[in-house]
């Protein structure tokens, strides 16, 4: 279970939606790397010291990134994808 104000003190320190600060949570919790393009969230995941899962190497292993958001990251805005598992740390 997710800690609730561990989620809010990620939200308001990084200025993260809460929905934003609860993946981080997760991702720090499991210590999974997100996989995101967001570029807010991407730098509260750097500043907490939680490495990015970069698209660059999930590209043909079956996971399709959406055009729209791999050539034009603005409008990944608020778009989490969860791409990782504890396997590929």
């Amino acid at each position: 279970m997710p800690d609730e104000g561990h989620v809010l003190r990620l939200a308001r320190k990084h200025r993260l939606s809460v929905y934003d600060a609860a993946y981080l949570e997760l991702a720090q919790r499991e210590r999974l790397r997100p996989a995101t393009l967001d570029r807010n969230l991407a730098k509260a995941a750097r500043a907490e010291g939680i490495p990015l899962l970069d698209f660059r190497l999930i590209k043909g292993r079956g996971v399709r990134v959406p055009p729209s958001l791999e050539a034009s990251p603005h409008k990944a805005r608020n778009t989490v994808r969860h791409c990782a598992d504890k396997q590929q740390r």
